[in-house]
């Protein structure tokens, strides 16, 4: 196990623009792009979509043959707290049809994966000063 140099709760530093998958292919984040200050990180399962998080990097694999869009968000925590990213979509288009974007195809996330922190109801979080840990 490797030690991680925590100076206080997680910040979300950048927010997630719309993830674009071609069908029967799969995308990759970096998730220290967009937090810093975190441990583990989480996401919920999405329908037709399925996810994988390795260390800081999530992978996002759509269903054989599946197009369409997902919503969803991430969850970053460490021994201080947890926060969560901005929502976007993800977006599983097939390259011959064209990308169509309908409204109505939109769903939530409601089945949570691996380990879901049981608090999910943080909106914000203010940092007054951060502090270092030994």
């Amino acid at each position: 196990e490797t030690e991680v140099d925590v100076i206080g709760i997680p910040i979300h530093i950048k927010s997630i623009s719309n993830v674009f998958i071609e069908k029967n292919s799969y995308a990759e984040l970096n998730l220290e792009e967009y937090f810093s200050n975190a441990q583990e990180f989480y996401v919920l399962q999405l329908n037709d979509i399925s996810t994988t998080v390795n260390g800081a990097i999530i992978r996002f694999a759509p269903d054989r043959d599946f197009t369409g869009i997902r919503k969803t968000n991430i969850i970053a925590s460490n021994v201080f707290g947890e926060i969560e990213s901005n929502s976007f979509n993800i977006i599983v288009y097939d390259s011959e049809e064209g990308l169509e974007i309908p409204d109505e195809n939109v769903t939530i996330p409601e089945i949570p994966i691996n380990t879901i922190p049981k608090k999910m109801t943080i909106t914000k979080l203010f940092i007054i000063k951060p502090f270092k840990t030994k």
